[in-house]
């Protein structure tokens, strides 16, 4: 049997689909698997069928190790992206339990959404001290369940004053409230600070895929590297066989398991 004959009968078929996606939301592009080969044929120079063939083996080796890595981004992208759904859902769920006036004011200040719940409170009952003068029985009653406590002044005034001493109750009222605000102000701060910290090294931390989808594509790489490397060895084979150079012998190497 000559050495051509066994080259030959070495190289597998490349299956149709090696190439480029045509169809569907995986479509590729077309025009770069034929750059890529073009590319080749420059470098490798084939000159016969057997060697345009291992070519074309390449190129779908290359094609599809390109393949892993943008398999791999789509992980990485996809694990950010739950993260950030679970957050958001996360956050709808803390607002619907905000809504109940019945949840504890120490327990509101937990977190972002439990302190711009109470600040907008605080800023309701600004805005009514200084259009309306005071907070209605009801009004007060909210601000207690969700501040835990009621500021002196913000109830109607019992009997008529002058303007000056209404201004003056107005005034102590408002620097109560605007010091409220200002403390929840920074601890509102606070916690937007911490969750872009957090925000910040999610990705980076999962920055790998998970664990079954790294193994399997790291096993699907090196399948490709090896299938790569195969037909650039038997190209190497052809050509030198063809230049008529001399061919280094096949290494066979068995191993056998140890009991």
């Amino acid at each position: 049997m000559s050495v051509l004959f066994m080259a030959i009968s070495a190289v597998p078929a490349v299956p149709p689909g090696d190439g480029p996606i045509t169809e569907g939301n995986g479509r590729e592009n077309v025009a770069e698997f034929q750059h890529l080969l073009v590319q080749l044929r420059r470098d490798l120079q084939p000159a016969t069928t057997l060697e345009e063939m291992l070519i074309e083996r390449v190129a779908s080796c290359y094609w599809r190790l390109g393949r892993c890595v943008r398999a791999e981004t789509a992980a990485i992208e996809s694990r950010v992206e739950a993260l950030r759904f679970r957050d958001e859902q996360d956050t709808r769920q803390r607002a619907l339990e905000l809504n109940d006036d019945a949840v504890e004011p120490a327990e509101r200040i937990q977190d972002l959404p439990g302190v711009e719940s109470v600040l907008e409170m605080v800023r309701a009952a600004q805005d009514q001290i200084e259009t309306k003068g005071f907070l209605d029985a009801e009004e007060i009653e909210r601000f207690q369940r969700i501040i835990g406590y009621t500021v002196s002044g913000m109830e109607p005034p019992e009997r008529q004053v002058s303007d000056a001493a209404e201004e003056e109750r107005k005034t102590q009222v408002l620097e109560v409230l605007a010091s409220l605000e200002q403390d929840l102000e920074s601890l509102r701060s606070l916690f937007t600070e911490q969750d872009a910290r957090v925000q910040k090294r999610a990705p980076r931390l999962l920055a790998v895929p998970d664990e079954a989808t790294a193994n399997r594509l790291l096993r699907y790489e090196s399948a490709l590297q090896g299938q790569l490397y195969k037909a650039l060895h038997e190209l190497e084979r052809v050509q030198r066989l063809r230049a008529g150079e001399p061919i280094p012998p096949r290494l066979h190497v068995h191993v056998e398991a140890m009991e």
